[in-house]
């Protein structure tokens, strides 16, 4: 029997991970059935599991692929960024956004009435929750050596308080459905951690102090009449 080659496993991997997307969003996670999960992918049941032992498992990879791209999407925002209060507004903005534009709150919502009856549903949620705390930390760590943050800020638990509230804004979300405003939502979520934050200096000093410099440079000194 011919081996897969490997592109056409990922490929087929991921296939039956967005058909699990699909089939889960319409049915919830209990009430999804593997039969509709291979419907929604176009294959065999069969051949699903030979990717996946369970629709446990399968659902578990859904959920790391979804952390995953978030994260790798907030990463993308901050590149080439150095003012610090931008660079929170944008990741702010990046999440928030996807999350009002896609549909994998409701699934990470799933995960988390799941965790009480799965072990194994309770670990990736605890583990999902750690990598938000992990990045916000690396993020708050970041700014804390350049000086961006005030003096007293605590990174761990400025870290733990961001994770404890993004998590709030998906059940946000969840809740609101329709109703859900990102602007409101992204303007609440920057009040409370931009006042970790150091004020920006006035710019007015510096750009009046360059304009003067260049206006120095432009005009060539006067020779003293004899």
């Amino acid at each position: 029997m011919p081996r897969r080659k490997p592109e056409h496993a990922d490929e087929m991997h991921a296939r039956i991970v967005k058909g699990a997307e699909q089939a889960i969003l319409n049915a919830g996670y209990r009430g999804a059935t593997v039969d509709d999960i291979a419907a929604a992918a176009g294959v065999s049941v069969g051949l699903l599991y030979r990717y996946f032992g369970s629709k446990e498992a399968l659902f578990l990879s859904v959920c790391r692929g979804i952390t995953d791209d978030a994260l790798r999407a907030l990463a993308a925002s901050l590149q080439d960024v150095d003012d610090p209060h931008e660079r929170l507004r944008l990741a702010i903005e990046a999440f928030v956004r996807s999350l009002a534009q896609e549909s994998w709150g409701k699934l990470i919502a799933s995960a988390w009435l799941e965790a009480d009856s799965s072990p194994n549903l309770r670990a990736l949620v605890l583990e999902r929750f750690e990598q938000l705390r992990a990045f916000a930390e690396d993020f708050l760590a970041d700014a804390f050596a350049r000086g961006d943050l005030r003096a007293d800020a605590d990174v761990e638990r400025l870290s733990l308080a961001t994770a404890i509230l993004l998590e709030g804004v998906v059940a946000r979300r969840i809740a609101a459905g329709l109703a859900f405003d990102p602007e409101v939502t992204t303007a609440a979520v920057l009040s409370l951690l931009g006042g970790v934050f150091r004020e920006p200096p006035s710019s007015g000093g510096i750009r009046e102090g360059t304009a003067r410099a260049d206006s120095q440079r432009a005009a060539p000194p006067r020779l003293e009449e004899a």
